[in-house]
């Protein structure tokens, strides 16, 4: 009676660090799942400016900045946000706002 009890333990404990260490190798492949590096889609930052975009760039170039310097700064997506492209009414009665391009930003100011 004795040996069957004791056998019935040994078969619960195996049983406990069995699910143990299921879960602990369930744990850590989630783990380096996450850390993986996933396939991005493509980027559409290469794409050259369009002459609308490229018109309202060049109309909001700083003095200090030459055309060469204002167009590389802006190839990167942390500088279009850090330097939104001012509109005005002017600008948009003789360009076409459909054209221009979605990876900057654009705010309407009064005429000057």
């Amino acid at each position: 009676m004795r040996a069957e009890m004791r056998e019935e333990v040994r078969k619960r404990r195996g049983a406990g660090v069995r699910f143990i260490a299921c879960a602990a190798f369930a744990l850590v492949s989630c783990m380096a799942w996450a850390q993986a590096p996933t396939i991005k889609p493509p980027t559409t930052n290469n794409q050259p400016l369009n002459t609308t975009t490229l018109a309202v760039v060049l109309a909001n170039k700083p003095e200090r900045f030459t055309q060469e310097e204002w167009l590389r700064m802006l190839e990167k997506p942390v500088n279009r946000s850090l330097y939104p492209l001012f509109l005005t009414q002017a600008m948009l009665d003789t360009l076409d706002a459909k054209k221009l391009d979605l990876r900057f930003q654009y705010q309407m100011v009064p005429d000057r």
